[in-house]
């Protein structure tokens, strides 16, 4: 009953100065929102990167040739070498493509136009980007052994360009810096949306058989998918060697692995959007301070009504829980506003960004946390000075 009494009572002396009960939340709602908006952003890239790659498969390998080892015209990957590292690792590498990106170009069709890059690739690329081809088919041997100049286009250029989606038959007409060139449209595939598409992305790709794009057959960049029996990070290390073996130079080619990338990304964003929230978390520090600041107006303004209290046997405990009280129903009001604000505002930017909202609750459960520490820590000397003021002192007070 007691305790029930003491929130009555800082509810109407909060009550009675609204605005400035209100002014005093700001700096606790803007800390909390903004931490929860940049650590819930966090998140929420974190999670939709993850099943990006997770869509690609954990198991995807690429190969890379180390331009810091000096390497040379000889050290590009051959047919050949190619042949040898399918035939050696047959058992272990269930798809791969060398491939080779273009020059960026535009797409030519009457007035319209869009973006480009040309990637080589052959027929197996399609397993390992997962490419969803939704009208007419992929690149295949033929297309490869024939050299057609065959391409497969994304639908929203389809769409640019021909205001349609099955374009299958017509022609493609590209113009880049070293190509100037027509394709047969063979197929149209469809993209899913990823996380920052509308920010980054100005530029579709268009599929076409390596052999067209290369006339040297040379690579400096081979993508396969390693089978799921095997260890991926073990096998890539055995694939560069192989390949240091037959090139007879060690340190030729380096590998990167999804799985990798996934950790680095994640390191990377976890690393900012925590130094940000540090950075954010200050304007906690200040609402505190901003807690502590109107609680000790209060205590001088409620002088008299201080010492009538102690006057009538209220004890030191019980002034000190009547102010705490005030304290963390401000600092509590303010976490929760924060916490509906932030969530608020990082969920919206998800779904601007297409990307799939998260609530992460060990964010909430923390920044509510740290909110009450604040109310409880910068009212404790409010409250003590109250609770250390002389009856008769205060009685005399006007």
């Amino acid at each position: 009953m007691f305790l029930l009494e003491n929130f009555m009572i800082a509810v109407a002396s909060l009550k009675s100065n609204k605005v400035r009960t209100f002014l005093t939340m700001l700096g606790i709602i803007i800390g909390i929102s903004a931490v929860i908006t940049i650590m819930t952003l966090g998140e929420i890239g974190k999670s939709n990167i993850s099943k990006q790659f997770e869509g690609v498969g954990a198991n995807k390998v690429g190969i890379y040739l180390n331009w810091t080892s000096n390497s040379v015209k000889k050290d590009f990957l051959t047919d050949s070498d190619i042949n040898k590292i399918r035939n050696v690792f047959k058992n272990e590498i269930t798809y791969m493509s060398p491939v080779l990106m273009g020059d960026m170009g535009k797409a030519v069709k009457k007035k319209e136009s869009g973006d480009v890059i040309m990637m080589g690739v052959n027929p197996d690329y399609k397993a390992l980007e997962k490419v969803n081809v939704i009208k007419g088919r992929f690149l295949n041997q033929s297309d490869l052994d024939k050299r057609r100049s065959v391409s497969v286009i994304d639908k929203k250029l389809a769409l640019k360009l021909f205001k349609r989606v099955n374009v299958v038959g017509e022609t493609l007409k590209v113009e880049s810096t070293n190509l100037k060139q027509s394709f047969t449209i063979i197929g149209i595939y469809e993209k899913k949306p990823q996380l920052f598409d509308s920010i980054f992305s100005k530029s579709t790709s268009v599929y076409i058989p390596i052999v067209f794009s290369n006339n040297d057959n040379e690579y400096d960049q081979l993508q396969l998918q390693i089978s799921k029996d095997s260890e991926t990070n073990l096998m890539s290390k055995k694939i560069i060697k192989f390949i240091a073996r037959i090139k007879g130079k060690e340190n030729l080619y380096i590998a990167e692995t999804a799985k990798n990338q996934i950790e680095l990304i994640n390191n990377i964003l976890g690393t900012i959007s925590t130094g940000i929230s540090i950075v954010a978390g200050i304007s906690l520090l200040v609402g505190g301070i901003g807690i502590m600041n109107i609680m000790l107006v209060s205590v001088t303004e409620r002088t008299k009504e201080i010492g009538i209290r102690k006057a009538l046997g209220a004890s030191r405990s019980d002034i000190v829980l009547q102010f705490l009280t005030e304290s963390m129903i401000i600092s509590a009001i303010g976490g929760i506003m924060g916490v509906f604000i932030g969530l608020s505002i990082s969920n919206i930017i998800a779904i601007l960004l297409k990307a799939s909202p998260v609530v992460p609750v060990w964010i909430v459960l923390i920044a509510v946390s740290f909110s009450a520490m604040v109310g409880i820590g910068f009212g404790i000397y409010p409250a003590n000075k109250a609770a250390e003021l002389d009856p008769i002192e205060a009685l005399r007070y006007d």
